[in-house]
Order: C-alpha cells, then sequence, then structure tokens
C-alpha cells in the first residue's frame, strides 16, 4: 500500500519487492489513486520497465480518479491488470472496452462495497465469457489459482 506504507514505488523499498516477487514469480499489488505522488499509476513505470515479467496488480486502478492514468499505464505495460474496486460503472466499462475483460478484475476493496461492485460489473452488460473473465477468470490467471 503505497501511502499506508509510505512506499515509494520508485524507491529502494519497492525495489525489493519487486525483485522478491520476481524471484517467487508472484505478482504485486499496488494501490494506485488517492495518496499521489507514490499512489499515482504512472509512478510505477520505473518499476514496470525494469520488471516486464512481475504481473501487476492496480487496485483500485486509480480509483476514479486517476482511472484514465491506470487505462493508460494498463495499455502501455501488457503485465497490468486492473482491480476497480471503488471505481465508476463508467470507469469499469472503458477499462474493459480498452484492455479487454482479461485485464479487468472484480474487487470491493471491503464487505460492504461487494453489492456496489456486483452491481457495477453486472450493469455493463458484458457477455457472459467477459463477464466471467471480469468476476474471477482474471484473478484466477493472474494470482496461479487452480480452483
Amino acid at each position: 500500500h503505497t501511502i499506508g506504507h509510505a512506499l515509494n514505488p520508485a524507491g529502494a523499498d519497492a525495489l525489493t519487492v519487486f525483485e522478491s516477487a520476481s524471484q517467487l514469480g508472484i505478482p504485486v499489488m499496488v494501490h494506485t489513486g488517492p495518496g499521489v505522488p507514490f499512489a499515482a499509476p504512472s509512478s510505477l513505470a520505473p518499476r514496470l520497465k525494469s520488471f516486464p515479467k512481475v504481473p501487476v496488480v492496480m487496485a483500485p486502478a486509480g480509483h476514479g480518479i486517476f482511472s484514465g492514468e491506470a487505462i493508460a499505464m494498463a495499455q502501455a505495460f501488457p503485465q497490468v491488470t486492473l482491480e476497480p474496486s471503488w471505481c465508476t460503472f463508467y470507469h469499469i466499462g472503458a477499462m474493459v472496452d480498452s484492455l479487454g475483460a482479461g485485464r479487468v478484475m472484480f474487487g470491493s476493496d471491503l464487505p460492504p462495497n461487494v453489492p456496489v461492485m456486483l452491481q457495477s460489473v453486472r450493469a455493463l452488460g458484458l457477455g457472459e465469457e467477459d463477464e466471467a473473465m471480469v468476476m474471477g477468470g482474471t484473478a484466477k490467471q493472474v494470482f496461479k489459482l487452480d480452483i
């Protein structure tokens, strides 16, 4: 959590996180949204360039405020997946339209937000396959879940 842990994505501590993730073959989830400058999606660019094989989940995909920037980063860096909890219906739709359902994963951040996020995804009117990807398929792939 960039702001909660005062972690600069371009700093030495983040380098350790990315090096460890690379060695372990696991993704890194990074808070993006409120908390600029550390939480700006573009602050991840140096690490994304240096670690192109480390999957990165931007959560909550810019938090609406910076969702356009999160989408642009995901377009530039194919290892990025967006988790759009706290983003609007319109932002989530733009993410799926721009990146495809396989690069967007359901998230809620907090249990009380689950119904809101479920309705936001369902309201998109995605096809069955795309909705299944957003609702769990993408997470299954990114986190290498065998369920």
